[in-house]
């Protein structure tokens, strides 16, 4: 708190002709160092603004790029899965019918493993023995 003679002392200085220009240019110096040190503080929080800003987008767009990639994964699984019971199919079909025509023990071993390699795809798990693992 300012007294009387603070106050005098400030009016004093400031009036002094010898005196006067030493204290302007020190209080210029001391405005001009608050006023500096005021637009350094609103230039790092302005930089940490803009990094954390660019930091966010960044996690944000690779994780949009992961869920697309599992989103591909999983396409191509369902799509090789469905190929795979496809094949399985026309396999377990044909070798069935070559099967019925008298085509020997072989075939009927390759009847198994297909309708267990089905069953597997489908997870079924009927018991059926390939390889001697139960499928």
């Amino acid at each position: 708190m300012l007294t009387t003679n603070h106050t005098s002392l400030l009016l004093s200085l400031l009036l002094s002709p010898i005196l006067a220009p030493i204290a302007r240019s020190m209080f210029a110096t001391i405005h001009a160092s608050i006023r500096a040190l005021r637009t350094a503080i609103h230039t790092i929080l302005r930089d940490i603004a803009i990094f954390a800003i660019g930091y966010i987008t960044v996690l944000v767009l690779v994780l949009a790029l992961a869920q697309l990639a599992v989103l591909v994964l999983r396409s191509a699984a369902a799509a090789h899965v469905a190929a795979m019971t496809m094949m399985m199919t026309t396999t377990a079909t044909t070798t069935t019918t070559t099967t019925t025509m008298g085509a020997g023990a072989g075939v009927a071993a390759n009847v198994t493993f297909a309708v267990a390699s089905l069953a597997a795809l489908r997870g079924v798990g009927d018991g059926l023995s390939v390889g001697g693992a139960l499928v």
